[in-house]
């Protein structure tokens, strides 16, 4: 296997003309969400929190992410049997091409990978269906600080799976969201804090004359 790799490596390296989408990618920033999200249902708009707590972006213009929305019904529904969908959860690998994000208005395209779980109970328990979604999206974007940016958009949800309950409209739809954007250059913050070392000790051992 690591004769095979080194090979397909040495190979490969020799194909300087091809063209790849992550060739000449280059870290940039990484980023967080923290918001409202709203996911509908054929009955109900389940509100909850989305968040997306680790992305990476490269090129100022793609980001890989990973999140999660949480949502869930206030009243309890009982009847009709089985009742309107409680609650509706995903975890998802977001892929997203970001338009100029340094502009004061700008837009992006997310993606979302997501394994999904909704159930007809507030618990655990329950009528739960597992599945898995696809939802492509858009968001704008208002830049209100250099780190910090207020975000609003929305999806639809191709559900993919087996249900054994409901109708699948219950399952695929449309999401909105509401939500703020944390940016964090981590090499530039590291860059800076080694700067801030390398002049406390100067200033500690200065040179003798």
């Amino acid at each position: 296997l690591f004769v095979f790799l080194f090979l397909a490596q040495s190979l490969f390296a020799q194909t300087d003309s091809t063209e790849a989408l992550f060739k000449n990618a280059k870290y940039s920033y990484t980023q967080f969400d923290i918001g409202y999200c709203g996911i509908a249902t054929n009955d109900n708009l389940l509100n909850g929190i989305t968040f997306q707590f680790f992305g990476i972006v490269l090129n100022n213009r793609f980001s890989i992410a990973l999140g999660m929305d949480q949502t869930w019904n206030k009243g309890v529904t009982i009847l009709p049997y089985p009742p309107p969908l409680q609650r509706y959860n995903l975890t998802y690998l977001n892929l997203e091409y970001l338009v100029k994000p340094q502009k004061i208005f700008n837009i992006s395209f997310p993606m979302k990978i997501c394994a999904a779980n909704a159930g007809y109970s507030q618990g655990v328990g329950g009528l739960t269906e597992k599945f898995f979604v696809f939802a492509p999206g858009m968001n704008i974007f208002l830049n209100l600080f250099k780190g910090m940016s207020l975000g609003a958009g929305g999806n639809y949800r191709f559900a993919s799976g087996k249900f054994y309950w409901g109708d699948e409209t219950d399952y695929s739809n449309y999401s909105v969201y509401a939500f703020l954007r944390f940016k964090c250059d981590t090499r530039a913050m590291q860059k800076k804090a080694m700067e801030q070392q390398t002049q406390y000790w100067q200033n500690m051992n200065p040179p003798q004359q």
